[in-house]
């Protein structure tokens, strides 16, 4: 899609092409995998999907991040700055994963906390190169770069050993290497969170109950019109709902019965 001022509403954003394949090709491509776009059958441009293996991981992050000094970039105000995280890809590249609301009119932004799950922010890997990136937002869309720092989730989390609460930024842009602005981390906390196996097997005991709501509004169970109506060869849609969901508790029911 094509979006500059909608970026939260699908319905405003502009469609480019598409293009559909399987998991099957993306991986038996190598590195990665390049496809003609098509925009109501004509070429619209081509497509490039890289894919890589994740680790499996149940935890997920907590961030509260701040700036302090940031170079000012709007002609007559300080700066609207926002944060993007981005993860570097096994080829090299970096791959965002999110990406903030700007701050408006301040050099010494605190953004609001948000939580990403570690799979989304690292692949499961805490070593993993992170690029944090922080933006003065336009409204043209014409989005300039403040700076930016690289560091990884094992280096910024204090439960991992991590000593690491700020960072210098540094605008890429520029022929001679200089500060832009600093980035803190107020708080970066990883927390385990548990599946539904995880109850299961931690001892969860489920008892399986069901109900049905007869409400004289239905109407009664032998009139065909009536919601309750049943049929040798059709439930209805409470039946229907009840085998749905008993099918995959009541295997967990311990007891198994189910009233």
């Amino acid at each position: 899609v094509d979006d500059k001022h909608h970026v939260d509403n699908i319905d405003k954003q502009q469609l480019l092409g598409t293009m559909e394949c399987t998991l099957a090709e993306v991986m038996a491509a190598g590195e990665h995998l390049t496809k003609s776009l098509r925009l109501q059958g004509n070429p619209a441009g081509k497509i490039t999907i890289q894919a890589e293996e994740v680790q499996d991981s149940k935890f997920v992050v907590d961030f509260e991040l701040s700036a302090t000094k940031l170079e000012k970039k709007d002609l007559f105000g300080k700066s609207d700055p926002y944060i993007e995280i981005a993860k570097s890809q096994e080829g090299g590249a970096f791959t965002m994963v999110y990406r903030s609301q700007p701050i408006m009119k301040t050099l010494s932004p605190r953004w609001p906390a948000f939580q990403l799950e570690i799979q989304k922010l690292c692949s499961g890997d805490w070593e993993r190169t992170l690029q944090f990136s922080v933006w003065d937002w336009n409204k043209s869309g014409n989005n300039v770069i403040i700076g930016v720092c690289t560091t990884s989730l094992k280096d910024i989390c204090p439960e991992r050993g991590g000593q690491v609460f700020s960072l210098d930024l540094t605008n890429p842009t520029y022929k001679k290497k200089k500060t832009t602005g600093v980035l803190v981390f107020t708080s970066v906390r990883v927390t385990q969170v548990h599946s539904f196996v995880d109850y299961i097997r931690g001892g969860c005991q489920i008892s399986l109950i069901t109900a049905v709501d007869f409400t004289a509004s239905n109407g009664h169970p032998s009139d065909p019109t009536s919601l309750h109506h049943s049929t040798p060869t059709k439930e209805n849609e409470y039946l229907q709902a009840i085998r749905s969901v008993a099918s995959v508790l009541a295997p967990y029911d311990s007891d198994q019965m189910i009233p």
